[in-house]
């Protein structure tokens, strides 16, 4: 479960617009249009060159991420104030808006049945951007913990300068730039998603740059980057090399439930058919089916491990990523629990699997969904439950984040006041089901709470309140207004754990600041108990952290940092238990 900072936020969509037949269509000049393709919380930076004619007017869109993607633009058509044009990319894309003015384009872009806000300004910059500093720089950010820094500078079309950032302390790679700029030996770049920004002075000789990295408010201290030939490599050694002593198989199974097809990887051993199975449940957030976070790779490494010991597995990517259907946010934990069911829908259908021998193995928030499987499957056969919570949602919210916060060093009156200010945010969350009103009414809650503090409380609230009005803290409330959010809030695992009478694994790290280890390994065995399950097993595991890395402190920090991306000692454990409550290859 990723730790979620709560804001105010709003915005405005355009929706439900079709694209008539117009009476007579117009052809738009020749031009450059940039500005921001809003895809989840991440405004990706987008450029459209438009180019006229004789039947309208067709260019090419670019979304400057990662890597510059660019799909063509046909039939766009204009009507009054109404602009239409499909993009022609790997999958049919649509596009619906105004023109707000001779210089905006606003509207929305749907894409497989989900929609995406594009706004657009028209410039007439042309020719590329003249900078010294095109090309890959390095450096090292002093923020408590010393962090690497890799930009990655490039032009992109219609003369703008774009790129990407790395963080390989922290496992990140290919962070898409959303405002990139640069005049003379001056450079700004900014990534307002973690609201944070650079801007900095290019020597003469374009071999360094020296500025100032600001974040959430504060500015660190000098970070002087350095030109590198090329962008260093990032490699984790548990990541399983092939060839492979077993079979892989890419694999599609559909939901008929939520109309949606489910698109994932199953692995097989090559002797002793039929075989065990284990089902990987990912934690919280779009997870792809290796649950890659931080340039780890977790449910790769398990899957492999567990294959080579006899049991298939089968992981998947979640709703919205990669090959799968659907949209995660909008999906709660019972419709991830059906994404679930449909896997062993699936797996039953297969001569290889040992259909009395199907288990579950799940992360985090997965620790929620098994047992709710589980609870009313008779196809499962045993749950292992990796940091699984043991309490509600909003119990492992307040914990969660009372220790993050401790371990870096905060203050307990800040502690305290973020433990408020929380507590009002979440009782709107619950008692008003309607965001545009919840979002007021949260606003509203922040100002009234404003006036409650004096003195040295008020100061601290201030800083509080300022930090939940920034652009990142605005993007995070979007996510709590979510049908994902909503649900994960109120949810209370300990009534379906009564139901469980199948064994259960229940894991967690010493040093878990995610999901408290105390808190919640007793809530699970107690709960089983309370309901008659007398196989149940409930260990905490010294030294490791949420994503079950042998960890110095636990803190979020190391995820990346840290080069083990599952303990052996945990897998052995893991891989002992199951055999034993299934026998093992047979």
């Amino acid at each position: 479960m990723r730790r979620l900072r709560t804001g105010l936020f709003t915005c405005a969509l355009l929706a439900g617009l079709e694209a008539p037949a117009p009476a007579q269509e117009t052809t738009s000049p020749a031009s450059c249009w940039t500005g921001r393709l809003q895809a989840g919380n991440v405004p990706l930076r987008a450029v459209l060159e438009v180019a006229p004619e004789a039947a309208g007017a067709n260019g090419l869109l670019h979304i400057l991420a990662g890597k510059i993607s660019t799909d063509s633009i046909t039939d766009w058509r204009e009507q009054g104030d109404s602009v239409f044009f499909t993009i022609q990319g790997e999958k049919l894309t649509k596009f619906a808006g105004l023109r707000t003015d001779s210089t905006h384009l606003k509207g929305m872009v749907e894409r497989t049945g989900l929609r995406y806000a594009l706004e657009l300004e028209r410039t007439d910059r042309h020719t590329a951007v003249e900078t010294r500093a095109l090309g890959t720089f390095e450096g090292t950010l002093n923020a408590g913990i010393d962090l690497k820094l890799v930009f990655k500078l490039e032009t992109a079309p219609c003369g703008l300068l774009t790129g990407k950032m790395d963080s390989p302390s922290q496992g990140s790679t290919d962070l898409p730039l959303t405002d990139a700029a640069a005049s003379g030996d001056s450079l700004y770049v900014g990534l307002s998603y973690i609201n944070g920004s650079f801007r900095g002075t290019v020597s003469e000789d374009g071999d360094t740059i020296t500025g100032i990295w600001h974040q959430a408010g504060r500015d660190f201290p000098e970070l002087v980057l350095t030109r590198i030939d090329s962008t260093p490599g990032y490699t984790r050694p548990q990541d399983p090399v092939p060839p492979f002593p077993y079979d892989e198989e890419d694999v599609e199974y559909p939901n008929d439930a939520a109309g949606i097809t489910l698109a994932g990887t199953l692995t097989l051993p090559r002797t002793g058919a039929p075989h065990p199975v284990v089902i990987l449940i990912s934690g919280s957030g779009a997870q792809d089916r290796n649950e890659t976070l931080m340039g780890h790779r977790p449910f790769l490494v398990i899957a492999d491990y567990l294959t080579r010991r006899g049991m298939a597995v089968l992981r998947y990517d979640d709703r919205g990523v990669g090959g799968s259907g659907g949209n995660t946010l909008q999906a709660t934990l019972q419709d991830v629990a059906t994404d679930v069911a449909a896997a062993i829908r699936f797996l039953k259908n297969r001569k290889d699997i040992d259909t009395t021998r199907i288990g579950l193995i799940g992360h985090s928030e997965g620790g929620w969904v098994a047992p709710i499987v589980a609870s009313s499957s008779p196809d499962v056969a045993f749950i292992v439950m990796l940091a699984g919570p043991g309490v509600s949602g909003e119990d492992i919210l307040y914990s969660q984040q009372e220790a993050i916060l401790r371990a870096t060093g905060v203050g307990e009156d800040v502690i305290k006041l973020n433990r408020i200010v929380n507590g009002a945010i979440f009782e709107v969350i619950k008692s008003e089901p309607d965001n545009k009103r919840a979002r007021s009414r949260i606003d509203s809650a922040l100002v009234a709470l404003k006036e409650q503090f004096k003195g040295k409380q008020r100061i601290v609230y201030d800083s509080i309140f300022d930090q939940l009005n920034s652009d990142a803290a605005e993007q995070n409330l979007s996510l709590t207004l979510t049908p994902w959010f909503r649900y994960l809030l109120q949810y209370d695992p300990r009534p379906v754990l009564e139901k469980v009478k199948i064994p259960v694994l229940a894991l967690n790290g010493e040093k878990d600041l995610q999901v408290l280890p105390d808190l919640n390994l007793k809530a699970v065995g107690q709960a089983l108990t309370k309901g008659g399950n007398t196989h149940h097993k409930e260990v905490k595991l010294p030294g490791l952290n949420h994503l079950f890395q042998t960890a110095n402190r636990g803190t979020l920090d190391e995820y990346g940092s840290i080069e083990e991306t599952f303990s052996p000692a945990a897998l052995k454990l893991i891989g002992d238990w199951i055999e034993e409550v299934t026998g093992g290859a047979q």
